[in-house]
């Protein structure tokens, strides 16, 4: 009850704000708003929320790197902007909708965004046990060279010419695989990356909606766009946060054993992962 009387006079303070940067009675006032949007989405991030836990969830249960963990907290952060601004925009703007009707259209975009993280998750389910998530990596390149004596040493052309022309179809043919495997890995990671934060970005911020259709109301609507960024930038650095700890709990636990056991130690994290979001879902 408290947070909600907390949000209510910011919401206040928010549209009073509004008012005067349209009327032009207070310079600072835009910059009060940017830098209290912003706030908001870093605290506001910090409640319970389905991104943070799918994000959470994805990232500790999937082989990923720092700049992966970075690009899906700030994907998702600005899926969930453009979609309130595009929510205000063809409601409010073209068909004079008010708040009311927004945040019922806006539910209706949580079902979606849930719908949509149990076909991100069922995909991914299916990619791992058929293993097309390209978790298996191309083996290492090992040469080593030939020892030769007597006769048959006579006969051998120098190793250097014998490396160039006896191993180098090899070496390029288990280069040409690596190279393969390693590409067709970072397109399936960037998928997962984009599908996975556009379905946790479909559900609004509620903040964000009001402050679109209280800007909407007092004709500066630019402005309200400028605070649901920063609102975004915000969320997106708290949940980037959550996500490079997420991180380091499954380099944590895949980062001992042998190397068949930490494959399959980050299958069945990835299992897990991909099973628990989709019963969240």
């Amino acid at each position: 009850l408290k947070g909600v009387r907390i949000q209510s006079e910011l919401n206040a303070r928010l549209a009073d704000k509004l008012e005067e940067v349209r009327d032009g009675t207070n310079p600072q006032a835009w910059w009060i708003i940017v830098l209290a949007a912003f706030a908001y989405g870093v605290l506001h991030a910090l409640g319970p929320g389905h991104g943070k836990f799918v994000v959470g969830i994805y990232l500790a249960s999937h082989r990923a790197r720092i700049l992966h963990a970075v690009c899906l907290s700030v994907w998702a952060a600005l899926a969930q902007a453009l979609t309130a601004i595009v929510l205000v925009l063809a409601l409010g703007a073209l068909f004079r909708h008010g708040l009311g009707t927004v945040l019922t259209r806006a539910a209706d975009l949580e079902l979606a965004s849930y719908l949509a993280l149990a076909a991100v998750a069922g995909w991914t389910l299916w990619s791992l046990i058929t293993r097309r998530d390209c978790c298996d990596v191309a083996p290492r390149i090992q040469l080593r060279a030939l020892t030769l004596s007597g006769a048959d040493a006579e006969e051998q052309p120098p190793r250097d010419t014998y490396l160039g022309h006896a191993f180098r179809p090899v070496a390029q043919g288990l280069l040409r695989k690596r190279w393969a495997s390693r590409r067709t890995g970072r397109v399936w990671v960037a998928r997962q990356i984009f599908f996975t934060g556009l379905a946790v970005g479909l559900r609004p911020c509620a903040g964000a909606l009001f402050v679109l259709i209280s800007a909407l109301a007092y004709g500066v609507f630019l402005t309200g766009v400028i605070a649901t960024l920063a609102m975004a930038a915000g969320v997106a650095l708290t949940v980037a946060a959550i996500a490079l700890a997420s991180l380091g709990v499954n380099r944590a636990l895949t980062s001992r054993g042998r190397n068949e056991s930490m494959q399959r130690a980050r299958r069945w994290l990835a299992l897990s992962g991909a099973g628990l979001i989709l019963l969240f879902a």
